[in-house]
């Protein structure tokens, strides 16, 4: 009887140790887990600053280009409309002047 005890002692200590190593080895796990998450994680960060930072400068040289193209439509209009106000002021003044007087 003392050795059926004695050996089931020992199963229950071995039980024990295993639970143990299984335990301390779920932590190492989840350790490993959490280090690999953070990892990935600064990883994605990095990632996504660097396509925000490239958006970022691609949408600047875009409105650049566009702003550069509205300046020189608007510079063509502004000469287009000086060159017709030269050519036709005096017909422009007394049209005025003429409506003017005509009520």
């Amino acid at each position: 009887m003392d050795m059926v005890v004695n050996r089931l002692s020992e199963i229950e200590a071995a039980s024990v140790r295993i639970i143990d190593e299984a335990n301390a080895q779920k932590k190492e796990l989840d350790d490993e887990l959490h280090d690999e998450l953070q990892k990935y994680d600064a990883e994605v960060d990095a990632d996504t600053e660097q396509k925000l930072k490239q958006l970022q400068a691609d949408l600047q040289k875009e409105m650049e280009k566009d702003l550069a193209k509205l300046k020189t439509e608007t510079q063509r209009l502004v000469t287009n409309l000086e060159a017709d106000y030269n050519v036709n002021h005096k017909k422009l003044a007394a049209g005025v002047l003429k409506k003017l007087v005509e009520g």
